[in-house]
């Protein structure tokens, strides 16, 4: 419908060749301005869980995280802003 997706970016300053891997929390729930909840389910990561850190402090590395949410109908899900939020671990190997 041409709306504008924009995943959760975190940024990591670790050493160059760290090992790096996700490990995700369970889905969340996003509450609603005027009612309503969305079920979020966390996605994947951009680098993909495990990856291997390049940049060099104090440059620092750009993990992206996606999900997908689940929509009911109108009655159940109206319009407005909904939040809430969700659990990344990062591990360093």
């Amino acid at each position: 419908m041409g709306y504008t997706v924009i995943p959760a970016i975190f940024e990591i300053e670790v050493l160059p060749g760290t090992v790096i891997s996700l490990a995700f929390g369970p889905d969340a729930t996003l509450t609603g301005s005027n009612g309503g909840t969305l079920s979020m389910h966390i996605g994947g990561s951009d680098p993909r869980s495990p990856f291997v850190t390049t940049a060099n402090p104090p440059s620092r590395n750009q993990v992206r995280i996606g999900g997908t949410l689940t929509i009911g109908t109108t009655g159940a899900n109206p319009p407005g802003a909904y939040s809430g939020s969700f659990s990344v671990t990062f591990n360093q190997e």
